[in-house]
């Protein structure tokens, strides 16, 4: 459907729904429309009003659950699912919706036995396919990739599930450029009858296994065709207006002016980086420590800070105490948030919101004595691995634009190591491949815990992995990824040709 199609569809939902406003029917279409619309935040006030004419509607609940999943309100979320399966504990929809819970707070095992049960129930064949290729995910989670595999084989001549299954399939070492995967790939691309996104899948998979044989050049091509299929724009004015804007509303005075008022709890740690820059394997380490648990990528501090930002930033007339009382509120709202997600008693959640980075003043002002990890990586090393995934973010479809976003990410963290230098740990990824023991022992200094050696075996761990990590994370620290930018060097010249006019230069180990 195209653009203009959808914005009418949103109109006569609308107006169907003034006309109607207490019919769960009515503010159901409108929720519905406004999410393919892709404003799922517009769409929160229908589904909950649809929620509250049927209550009981396992189709509604479902749909309000996986919408507060993916705005990342899951204090709503698991009470909503719990009760929508009390009163239909067969409904498919509502496993469904507990498996996909489970999966954003990196609870594999609990996700798998409800993909289970859903795929036992009743279900229409195309919703049947699609929570299969979710069950898979869900198995490759936990570390159960073998039986990934055997779900994803059974599923990849599926008209609309191929291409996705296939780069699902590719993501496993054990194959290569002289598998039959490749055979099956090519074939696909040859055929020219997918849309833009399965095809830039299908190459993202043929790139990979070329990469395993060694074929760098191949590789590198098939990601490049890959992002050809992708129309996405970076707009650098307005990146850099944020940056700006940022450091300009948080400054040194203004930061001083309301931390101390603010919560004076340390559970909570940040986690933030660019893609690909150790972040999982970080968070891995930490979880692995018995007073820390992971909570993986929640996003809600960026939404807190994005309605703050919006209330106070252009204002001049707001008094200090409407702020701190806001700020209060807001850290209060996170931390009901973490105890429910947190499984036992800890010291220490850490949540890897990757773009923490841009909001960790108004983090540090409701936080004072939350702590900050800065995962750092050769910019080239990040790009490479971010560029042969399928991130669906234009700064890492162009080399340019990822060294724009790179440097204004640095530009972010330098300003707020001269707010709050001791609540900001650098680690380089280099030097904790290199040096796990060490850099860990120092990490858990900062961090204010006992140094526990079996934080160095997390791979042993039944954690959840739902990141592009995976694989990585479920083995042993290895340096094999150091410096694999070396291997298509002779492709990143925009890249280098940035840096250098950037007068930046990453540190050699």
């Amino acid at each position: 459907m195209s653009r203009f199609e959808l914005s009418a569809a949103c109109d006569e939902a609308y107006a169907f729904q003034k006309k109607f406003p207490k019919d769960s029917t009515s503010n159901m279409l409108l929720a519905q429309a406004l999410v393919a619309k892709g404003d799922p935040q517009a769409a929160q006030v229908y589904a909950e009003n649809a929620n509250i004419c049927d209550p009981a509607h396992p189709g509604i609940n479902y749909f309000l659950g996986m919408l507060y999943i993916q705005l990342g309100i899951f204090e709503k979320a698991a009470p909503l699912i719990s009760r929508g399966l009390k009163a239909a504990p067969n409904s498919a929809l509502l496993h469904w919706a507990k498996a996909e819970m489970h999966m954003a707070l990196n609870q594999g095992h609990d996700a798998v036995e409800h993909y289970e049960l859903a795929s036992q129930l009743q279900i229409d064949e195309e919703r049947k396919s699609h929570l299969a290729l979710q069950y898979a995910v869900g198995l490759a989670s936990i570390g159960k990739h073998d039986e990934a595999e055997r779900t994803l084989l059974s599923l990849k001549n599926i008209p609309g599930l191929s291409a996705k299954c296939l780069l699902l399939l590719a993501e496993n070492p054990n194959h290569n450029s002289t598998s039959e995967l490749k055979t099956e790939i090519e074939t696909l691309i040859s055929q020219r009858k997918l849309n833009g996104d399965a095809m830039s899948n299908l190459h993202l998979a043929l790139g990979r296994l070329e990469e395993r044989s060694g074929k760098y050049d191949q590789a590198f091509n098939n990601w490049t065709v890959a992002k050809s299929y992708q129309n996405l724009d970076f707009d650098h004015n307005s990146y850099e207006f944020m940056v700006s804007s940022a450091k300009k509303f948080y400054s040194s005075d203004e930061i001083s002016a309301h931390a101390l008022l603010g919560n004076s709890s340390e559970l909570p740690v940040f986690i933030f980086g660019m893609p690909r820059s150790g972040t999982t394997l970080i968070e891995q380490i930490i979880s692995a420590h018995p007073d820390a648990q992971g909570v993986g990528e929640l996003m809600r501090i960026d939404r807190i800070e994005g309605a703050y930002f919006s209330k106070f930033a252009f204002q001049n007339t707001s008094s200090a105490e409407e702020k701190n009382a806001t700020l209060k509120r807001d850290a209060n709202e996170y931390l009901d948030l973490l105890s429910n997600m947190i499984t036992s008693p800890t010291q220490r959640v850490v949540d890897k919101t990757l773009t923490s980075y841009f909001v960790a003043g108004f983090i540090h002002m409701c936080f004072p004595n939350a702590r900050f990890i800065n995962c750092i990586r050769h910019p080239a090393d990040s790009f490479i691995s971010a560029y042969q995934n399928n991130l669906d973010h234009a700064q890492y479809h162009n080399q340019e634009h990822y060294i724009t976003f790179f440097l204004g990410k640095e530009r972010l963290v330098e300003h707020w190591k001269s707010c709050f230098p001791e609540k900001i740990f650098d680690l380089h990824y280099e030097d904790l491949v290199s040096n796990p023991e060490d850099v860990s022992r120092k990490l858990f200094v900062f961090l204010d815990l006992a140094w526990d050696p079996s934080c160095l075996k997390f791979f042993e761990k039944s954690s959840t992995v739902r990141t592009l990590s995976r694989h990585q994370v479920r083995r042993e620290i290895s340096t094999s990824s150091v410096y694999r930018w070396k291997n298509y060097e002779k492709h990143l010249g925009p890249l280098f040709a940035a840096l250098k006019a950037a007068n930046f230069e990453y540190p050699e180990i």
